[in-house]
């Protein structure tokens, strides 16, 4: 059975970048011990977010995939899960040491997106271009990618964005030289983090990270995945694309793509009131295409919670199990705990009086 409480963290490359509403590490980990027993075999997180699974089936010598249609939980991934060599280390180390010696931050590049100036500084604004300008001038992409995810965490916290899990202005008077010391810090951090990561990764082994809607994964052959292990997003409990919304502006991405993908969303069953059932849907839509790229016998370990939607309580693991049914899946165990403790840390109007459980769903594919 799973532990809720305890939060694997022995891989420094876990904490590269936070990531609200990921769950521990400790689940993939355990079912891939408990499911694998020979090596180098294909593991799949069609919602991977941030990359915890992926991370995990490599350390334990497997090929991983993973999908998301969130543009920063896939440079989180990418990072993630590319061993670094020692002349990515060596060229970090000086990109950091030249922008540790820099006194101006001067940059002739325009970024601009909708109300940047309510939700940055000035000088927040420029010191972002500078850093910027000096990730474009780094030749090899996985350097670059490593340099983003490094801006990237710092985003919300030199914005004028109240936190990860509050969409709301905020006023917090950022220093000049405040953006470049906290991405300084963190860069130097995640260097050292990946360093830690490359020596625990076989370089044999492949990842591939898709961003494409998980209903239909058109570039995962049928018959392919040996063990799928995910995450999929509660619904009507979080915005992945708003609150990365920052983060994809500053960075290039297209937030309206992940927001036009998004299932489960706040936006969707929130603001638009949209039924349940188009859930239910969704949820049958992605469970046949787990079905479809799975291998006979195989192992699907899902991490869901319930919801509330209309005010009524949405249990998600009873869904689950009549779905389940209905394509032939076994039933192998499964373990639910009590969501009142994870939501003291997002916004207090997401709450509810009703006891909403988050359940760890073990199955076996039969085809």
């Amino acid at each position: 059975m799973f532990d809720f409480k305890y939060e694997y963290e022995q891989v420094l490359a876990h904490s590269i970048h936070s990531y609200p509403a990921k769950f521990p590490a400790l689940v993939p980990k355990q079912i891939i011990q408990n499911h694998l027993s020979k090596k180098n075999q294909v593991i799949l997180d069609p919602f991977s977010g941030c990359g915890t699974t992926l991370l995990e089936g490599l350390i334990n010598g497997h090929n991983v995939i993973g999908n998301d249609i969130n543009f920063i939980g896939n440079l989180i991934a990418s990072v993630k899960t590319s061993p670094y060599l020692e002349n990515h280390i060596s060229n970090a180390y000086k990109h950091f040491d030249k922008l540790s010696k820099s006194k101006v931050y001067n940059s002739d590049r325009i970024v601009d997106f909708y109300n940047i100036d309510h939700w940055f500084q000035k000088n927040v604004q420029q010191e972002i271009c500078f850093i910027l300008d000096k990730i474009d001038k780094e030749k090899s992409l996985r350097l670059q990618n490593l340099f983003k995810v490094s801006l990237s965490e710092i985003i919300i916290k030199v914005s004028n964005q109240d936190s990860d899990t509050r969409y709301k202005a905020v006023q917090k008077n950022i220093k000049n030289g405040q953006t470049i010391s906290l991405y300084l810090k963190k860069l130097y951090m995640n260097i050292e983090k990946v360093k830690d990561l490359s020596s625990r990764i076989d370089p044999k082994l492949t990842s591939k990270i898709l961003c494409q809607d998980t209903r239909k994964l058109k570039d995962i052959k049928s018959d392919s995945v040996d063990l799928i292990i995910t995450s999929p997003p509660y619904a009507n409990t979080y915005d992945y694309y708003l609150y990365h919304k920052h983060r994809m502006n500053w960075l290039g991405y297209d937030f309206s793509y992940s927001r036009s993908l998004e299932i489960g969303s706040r936006l969707q069953f929130s603001s638009k009131k949209d039924d349940i059932a188009i859930w239910e849907e969704d949820i049958h839509s992605f469970l046949k295409e787990f079905k479809r790229v799975s291998k006979n016998k195989s192992v699907i370990c899902l991490v869901i919670g319930d919801s509330v939607v209309n005010k009524k309580l949405f249990k998600a693991d009873d869904c689950i199990y009549d779905l389940s049914k209905k394509l032939s899946f076994k039933h192998l165990y499964s373990n639910s705990e009590s969501l009142s403790k994870n939501t003291r840390k997002f916004n207090h109007k997401w709450r509810s009086k009703l006891d909403k459980k988050e359940h760890v769903i073990v199955m076996q594919v039969a085809k």
